[in-house]
């Protein structure tokens, strides 16, 4: 056994709380398999359907449970609600983050779309968490974001998917690559584009925004488009709707119990609701989910909702209903201090910013954007005007104890082996939910452990976003996991980079490296174009290519610190090179997780304790793994 210690020293004094939970990928449920059979709808029943109740007839029980559970509510809403959205591969998408504007490109389908936000930085040296504005009013003040350090990325939702056009002939960069009859309906196409805006910005070098620090907000039409953004992107940290009014935070099946807009006035008013929705405008009691599943998919993230309780037609009761039945998921996994529901404000306009809401927003963005604050814990913060509530009778379940974590001990945040076995006591509108488990998964259902992938063969690339399964040549700063190839050749002044080997063509062809292929890792090739392009005249340079899909598994740092072997019993300081505040603002509870390399827990070190922590361990490759975290590796010789 070898006897060490960590010698973990923080710049943040104070610790005691997960400050952030979003993910590293776009949606961890990805690889759940999920079949609705019909339309979705289920017997009419006035009651809110229980969210802990999986498609296979039985409710969860272990917190784990909800990777596979959130990617049903997803499919569900896709299929009544808003549409269903097409999967745009990470290597799609290619632009730039300057310090006044980004730029996105997106190549899919074999067409091409492309459009900007503005950037406004504050003061200081980045990079900032960033707050992105939908149509840049309605929220908070440019001034009052940027004062609190945080950047302000100003977009137009109709690059996405504009108001005015007819349900055939829908318009903007979603549809231009998917169709403009595509059943999506838009506040779900300008989603879209926000987690491009988001690629771009997780591809970049980091100098100016962060990527894990991102915001979304907007006001009435731009709320239920801010709303749906965060309810479709688990990289978003903190989501901030605001009087988003039908359509957006309030449950349907009530709706009409106030003195609102109709289901069927929104539906009709603009394309912003899917062609799916059609069939339940009039019968919402026959979905089968409602807004509050779409709260509790941001669970366990930010959710921040504030509301006019002045406003009637907003429907203020009922988003006080979603928030308040949404946050039982919330509290369920152990996080019910991440969502606040604010509407105890004096009489204003509609989409003036309250000067009431200035604590709740201040709260939020030192808590999920500057990674600072309190326990997460608890109880939801649900705090209405007074009389202005929802009619919780309608809650008509109970909120169970689940057990273990979540997200699952060794998760990547993109990763979880959880399989679900289909129940004959399914209901005729539902199908049973699985995902698949990887062979080399652990027999506690922690995944397997990518014991080879480094950051530096994808120019920094998180593990869980890697794209695989794939022909497809990737282009400038793209990556992609392959099985095997024949040859692979960097164009003229070009580099690429096949499982951290460089390969790099000059001005010549002369000298230009060809059918270079070095030993496999994690049983395939990761193939990165760090600059220029590879060579694809008559696909000499991309020939005989293997799609394969990557191994199921915990990312690994491209830093590793090696300890060496020692006859001394006084413990060695190890993993002395991670950054300061690479776990500070992350760790779960305080916990950094080490893992073998089989994806076994053998260790749990509490990192918020400033005592050393004195660890044996038998010589091996280990991971140190924080929740929502890259890992970082170390040997143990």
């Amino acid at each position: 056994m070898k006897a060490f210690m960590f010698g973990f020293l923080f710049l943040l004094a104070a610790f005691s709380a997960v400050f952030a939970q979003n993910s590293t990928v776009e949606n961890e449920g990805v690889d759940c398999s999920v079949t609705i059979s019909g339309n979705g709808a289920i017997t009419a029943n006035s009651n809110l359907p229980d969210p802990f109740m999986k498609m296979n007839g039985q409710r969860m029980t272990a917190k784990d449970e909800w990777i596979c559970r959130r990617q049903e509510i997803r499919k569900l809403l896709e299929k009544t609600v808003y549409g269903e959205m097409k999967v745009t591969p990470f290597s799609a998408t290619t632009g730039t983050v300057s310090k006044t504007s980004i730029s996105v490109t997106v190549s899919d389908n074999g067409k091409t779309a492309t459009f900007t936000a503005s950037v406004d930085l504050p003061s200081g040296n980045g990079p900032f968490p960033a707050m992105i504005i939908y149509g840049g009013f309605g929220g908070p003040s440019a001034s009052t974001l940027k004062n609190q350090g945080v950047a302000v990325i100003t977009f137009d939702p109709a690059k996405g998917g504009a108001e005015g056009t007819n349900r055939n002939n829908k318009s903007g960069a979603y549809y231009t690559l998917y169709g403009a009859n595509s059943n999506l309906g838009i506040l779900a196409a300008q989603a879209w584009a926000v987690s491009r805006i988001i690629d771009v910005i997780q591809k970049s070098d980091g100098s100016i925004l962060k990527w894990d620090a991102i915001g979304v907000t907007g006001c009435s039409r731009y709320g239920k488009g801010s709303f749906v953004a965060g309810v479709f992107d688990q990289r978003i940290a903190l989501t901030m709707p605001i009087e988003s009014g039908t359509g957006g935070v309030p449950i349907m099946r009530s709706v009409s119990n106030e003195n609102k807009q109709s289901l069927s006035s929104a539906y009709g008013e603009q394309p912003w609701l899917g062609d799916v929705f059609s069939t339940f405008q009039n019968s919402p009691n026959t979905l089968p989910t409602d807004m509050h599943g779409a709260v509790a998919m941001v669970a366990p993230r930010g959710l921040l909702i504030l509301d006019n309780p002045h406003i009637a037609n907003l429907g203020p009761r009922s988003a006080h209903l979603s928030a308040v039945a949404g946050g039982e998921v919330y509290k369920a996994l152990g996080y019910g201090g991440n969502i606040t529901y604010f509407s105890n404000s004096a009489d204003g306009n509609h989409c003036t910013f309250q000067p009431e809401f200035s604590t709740p927003l201040t709260t939020n963005i030192n808590k999920f954007l500057k990674k600072q604050g309190s326990a997460v814990g608890g109880d939801p913060t649900i705090n209405p005007r007074s009389g202005v509530t929802g009619n919780t009778a309608l809650i008509n379940w109970t909120t169970p104890t689940l057990t273990g974590t979540y997200p699952p001990s060794g998760s990547s945040g993109s990763s979880s082996s959880i399989a679900t076995t289909p129940s004959s006591s399914s209901r005729a509108s539902s199908s049973s939910s699985s995902r698949p488990s990887s062979s080399s998964s652990s027999s506690t259902g922690s995944p397997a452990v990518c014991g080879e992938y480094q950051t530096s063969y994808c120019g920094g690339l998180a593990y869980g976003s890697v794209p695989s399964n794939s022909t497809t040549m990737p282009t400038t700063g793209n990556c992609l996991y392959i099985g095997d190839f024949e040859a692979i050749q960097p164009n003229l002044n070009s580099t690429v980079v096949i499982n951290g080997v460089e390969n790099t063509c000059g001005s010549d062809w002369e000298n230009c490296p060809f059918n270079t292929k070095s030993d496999t890792k994690d049983g395939g090739y990761y193939v990165y174009v760090k600059t220029g392009t590879i060579n694809s005249y008559q696909n000499n340079g991309w020939k005989g290519i293997v799609a394969k899909t990557k191994p199921t598994c915990v990312s690994s740092s491209s830093s590793a610190a090696e300890v060496s072997s020692s006859s001394q019993e006084d413990p060695t300081p190890i993993i002395s090179n991670i950054p300061l505040t690479y776990f500070s603002a992350q760790a779960l509870n305080g916990v950094v997780e080490i893992f073998d390399i089989k994806g076994n827990k053998v260790a749990s070190v509490n990192v918020s304790d400033p005592q050393a922590v004195k660890l044996s361990l038998p010589s091996g490759l280990y991971f140190a793994k924080a929740r929502g975290m890259q890992s970082i590796k170390f040997v143990v010789k």
